[in-house]
C-alpha cells in the first residue's frame, strides 16, 4: 500500500501493522530506504544484493517478542526520520558513508538476538559471552553477523566489483572501513 510506505521515515509508520498486513517488514523497509540511500551515495547495480543482505539478516532474526525483525524496521524507519531531518536543518549534514553506516547499523542492531541480556550471557558464562570475552557480548555478536553477511557475494553491497557491469558498484575500501566503525 502507497500510504503505508509513504509512512517510511515518519514517526506514523507501525511496523507492527505493516507486518500484519504484508509480513516481511524488515524486507520491505530495508528495500525502500537501502535503495533510496545507495543511490544517493552513487552506488549501481545494487537490488540483487541489497535484496540478499536484507533476505539472510531478515532469517537471522529471532522470533522473539522485541528484539526481532520488526523492530528493526521500525528502528530503520525512526533513523531515517533523523537522517531526513539532519539533510533538513543541520549545517554539516552527515556525508554518504555515515548515511549508509546508520542503514547497516539500524538494520542489523539486534540480529541474532536471543531476548536476553548481555548481564545473563556473561552470568551464565554463554558461548557469546566467553567468544567476546565478556565485552559487549551482543553487540559483537550482532555486527559479527551483519557484517559476515555483508561479505556473502550474493549480498555483497560495498566490495569493488571485479570488472562486469552487473555487479554492484561497491564502495571504496577506506570507505567501507570507515562505515564498519
Amino acid at each position: 500500500d502507497k500510504r503505508e510506505v509513504s509512512k517510511l521515515g515518519r514517526w506514523k509508520f507501525d511496523a507492527y501493522a505493516f507486518e500484519r498486513r504484508h509480513g516481511n517488514t524488515l524486507l520491505h523497509t530495508g528495500f525502500t530506504i537501502g535503495s533510496e540511500l545507495l543511490t544517493e551515495a552513487g552506488i549501481s547495480n545494487f537490488k540483487v544484493p541489497l535484496r540478499g543482505f536484507l533476505q539472510d539478516v531478515q532469517k537471522q532474526y529471532h522470533r522473539i517478542p522485541y528484539h526481532n525483525s520488526i523492530h528493526a524496521a521500525d528502528v530503520l524507519s525512526s533513523c531515517t526520520y533523523l537522517l531526513r531531518e539532519d539533510r533538513r536543518v543541520s549545517r554539516a549534514p552527515l556525508g554518504n558513508v555515515s548515511r549508509l553506516a546508520t542503514f547497516v547499523a539500524a538494520v542489523i542492531h539486534d540480529v541474532g538476538h536471543f531476548g536476553r541480556t548481555n548481564r545473563f550471557h556473561v552470568a551464565s558464562h554463554d558461548p557469546v559471552a566467553v567468544l567476546y570475552n565478556d565485552q559487549s557480548p551482543l553487540e559483537n555478536m550482532h555486527c559479527t553477523i551483519g557484517f559476515s553477511i555483508l561479505r556473502q557475494p550474493h549480498s555483497s553491497l560495498f566490495k569493488i566489483p571485479s570488472s562486469t557491469e552487473d555487479e554492484c558498484s561497491g564502495l571504496p575500501d577506506a570507505d567501507f572501513t570507515l562505515l564498519r566503525r
